[in-house]
């Protein structure tokens, strides 16, 4: 019996993952890719904004074998990217992400932001096409080639949008979570309507200001830091806060 969205990430999802933002270069990915799989890594992230899913596919293609391991061995997450968002887009943008990732499955697919590219964060047409887009990926979650859907950077007021419509429940909600930005309340709405809190980190690795992405899919403790603490991408979640 096929497990619900829910119950696959509960049972498949590892519990820390390796983010792939902005590593475009296919040699670099290759490495790090590589790496990460001789490390023990089975959780990869990505999205259709980082324009690197193509890259990925022909990456698993040859690594995977390498450490004898298949398709059924890693668990992949991608997003839809606010630019496709509305129905025929959305479906068009899935199909694309299952033929570049070379697969006929995605273990998760979410909404990647509330909102839609070049569209005001107060348009009121946001709503309309983010729920477009989260029937679509319903569709293909009762084909089967999305094992789990859900979103990515929704507020409380999105997520009680969503609720109110969808017929399936979102699995995951995936957030900017660290000890310089924490969403308290939202991880609470999400534990009281059994939506899986997921907690994007950015560890700096140099003064440089350099960058990697790791998620951990549980919160372990939290320890919130005073109201005017600097939150490194604090820009990004005020702006998602205003869209409507």
């Amino acid at each position: 019996m096929a497990l619900s969205g829910r119950d696959y990430v509960r049972e498949k999802m590892p519990t820390i993952g390796f983010g792939t933002y902005q590593i475009r270069s296919e040699r670099v990915l290759n490495d790090v890719i590589d790496t990460a799989i001789s490390c023990g890594y089975r959780f990869f992230d990505t999205a259709q904004i980082y324009g690197n899913e193509a890259i990925l596919g022909r990456i698993f293609k040859k690594v995977l074998p390498k450490y004898g391991l298949e398709r059924s061995d890693i668990f992949i997450t991608s997003k839809i990217s606010p630019a496709n968002q509305g129905t025929e887009l959305a479906r068009k943008s899935v199909r694309k992400s299952l033929e570049n990732l070379q697969t006929d499955y995605i273990d998760l697919m979410l909404i990647h932001w509330p909102g839609t590219s070049r569209r005001s964060v107060v348009d009121p047409r946001n709503a309309e096409y983010r729920q477009q887009t989260y029937e679509i990926l319903e569709e293909f979650h009762r084909s089967g080639e999305l094992r789990a859907i859900g979103v990515s950077n929704y507020e409380i007021r999105h997520l009680e949008q969503l609720l109110a419509r969808c017929c399936i429940h979102p699995a995951v909600n995936q957030v900017e979570f660290h000890p310089h930005f924490h969403q308290v309340d939202l991880l609470e709405f999400c534990q009281s309507r059994n939506i899986h809190f997921q907690d994007l980190l950015d560890l700096l690795l140099d003064m440089s200001g350099k960058f990697a992405n790791l998620l951990c899919s549980t919160i372990v403790a939290i320890n919130p830091l005073p109201q005017h603490s600097y939150a490194p991408r604090g820009s990004v979640a005020l702006s998602r806060m205003y869209v409507t």
